[in-house]
This record gives C-alpha cells, sequence and structure tokens, in this order.
C-alpha cells in the first residue's frame, strides 16, 4: 500500500493514502516526543540547562522593583568614591570591574555603529559634499545658500499675495 512520507525527525511519521496514522507515528504519539537531554546528550543537557537558569534571570530586563535597588547601588558608588573605599580595593576586584567597564563600552559602541548603520560617523543629508566642492559649485545646504533660497522664496511668496490682489480688484471692479 503507498504512503506519503513526511521526512522529519527520526523515525519517519507516514500517513497512508487512507488517511490512516502510521505505526510509526503511533509510536511517537504513545511515547511521547524525545527530551532535550535524548537528542543532545546527557553531559550537553546539563550544561544547557544550567545556561538556562541563568539565562532566564541574568538576560530579563528590569522591572519597577529594581530601580530603588540600582539607585541605591548608585549612592554606594559615590560615597565610596568620597571616601576612599575604592584604594582598598584587591587588584582581582580591579581587574573584574575593569572587564565589566570595558564591556559596558564596548556594548555601546557597537550599538552605536548599528545604530548609524557605517563605522565611521553619522550621515548627515547635506552635512557634507564633496562632489560638489571638487566641481567648484556651490553646497545647497550651506548657510549662505539656504539665505539665498529662503529670500527668494518669500519674493516669489510676496510677489504671489500682489498678483492675488490685483486679481480680486479687478474681479470686484468687473462685478460692479
Amino acid at each position: 500500500m503507498p504512503s506519503i512520507k513526511f521526512s522529519g525527525f527520526q523515525p519517519k511519521v507516514s500517513l497512508n493514502v487512507h488517511g490512516r496514522i502510521s505505526h510509526d507515528t503511533q509510536m511517537i504519539c504513545s511515547t511521547g516526543i524525545p527530551s532535550m537531554k535524548q537528542v543532545v546528550g546527557p553531559a550537553t543537557a546539563q550544561r544547557l540547562s544550567i545556561l538556562f537558569k541563568y539565562a532566564k534571570v541574568e538576560l530579563r530586563p528590569p522591572g519597577p522593583g529594581d530601580f530603588p535597588k540600582a539607585m541605591s547601588q548608585l549612592g554606594e558608588i559615590s560615597k565610596s568614591v568620597l571616601t576612599g573605599k575604592y584604594k582598598q580595593l584587591t587588584s582581582r576586584e580591579v581587574v573584574v570591574r575593569g572587564f565589566t567597564l570595558l564591556d559596558i563600552v564596548i556594548c555601546f559602541f557597537v550599538g552605536e555603529i548599528i545604530g548609524k548603520g557605517c563605522i565611521s560617523g553619522y550621515q548627515v543629508p547635506g552635512g557634507t559634499n564633496f562632489t560638489m566642492a571638487l566641481k567648484g559649485e556651490a553646497d545647497p545646504n550651506s548657510e549662505p545658500e539656504k539665505r539665498k533660497r529662503f529670500e527668494e522664496i518669500t519674493a516669489e511668496r510676496e510677489k504671489f499675495a500682489e498678483e492675488m490682489k490685483n486679481f480680486n480688484a479687478e474681479l470686484k471692479a468687473a462685478g460692479n
């Protein structure tokens, strides 16, 4: 009897032409889906469970109850700087805190690079236009050019307002 095979996890799940579930599929349903320990092995499963345990706690976003604790820690840091308590740190603690600070700084700059979309600076439209400067043309976004364009637009608006005033006067004269 022909059957349609859906390949996936072992054993193969098949469905015959009459819509009946095959014997292999019934065995999977009765025994259940294999656990993580069966799939990756006991040693890896133990390490992954430890990873998931700490990830659940350490990678969660801060909640409303975390802010008072953070403020008190900031107060303790400022007190330790004023009292000179930082001078009593061991070299190991200094290295650990230094690497923590380095990690925060690197994450900040990587985020900046991702946000900017490039490594070397912000892409400000019209901030620098080297091709126009090389051709000897004026940069349209420079201050004198902006002022000149503003004055041209203002003159055009005043001219249009004057034309509309004359047009309305002509309409009134034609209507009387």
